[in-house]
């Protein structure tokens, strides 16, 4: 939906987050990444990208966007944890 584009940041870093819990990945990874596309440094986007890459067996790519979340914000448990 050509809407979706205009959600702020923290509403759709939850609405990502929502998703991963249903176990959705392939939408989540698309919340995620539209947040990502305006903002590449936005830490809960990038590591909700790569949760849901490492979900959907995406190893290297979502590793990939754990170690950015983890660049801009290096208190990323869940980074920390899925990197380990």
């Amino acid at each position: 939906k050509p809407s979706d584009t205009n959600v702020p940041a923290p509403l759709a870093l939850a609405q990502g987050e929502a998703l991963l819990e249903q176990e959705k990945f392939n939408e989540a990874l698309k919340v995620f990444l539209e947040v990502v596309k305006k903002d590449v440094t936005n830490p809960g986007a990038l590591e909700g990208a790569g949760l849901a890459c490492y979900q959907m067996g995406e190893k290297a790519i979502g590793a990939a966007y754990l170690k950015e979340a983890l660049r801009y914000d290096s208190d990323r448990i869940r980074s920390r944890v899925a990197l380990s």
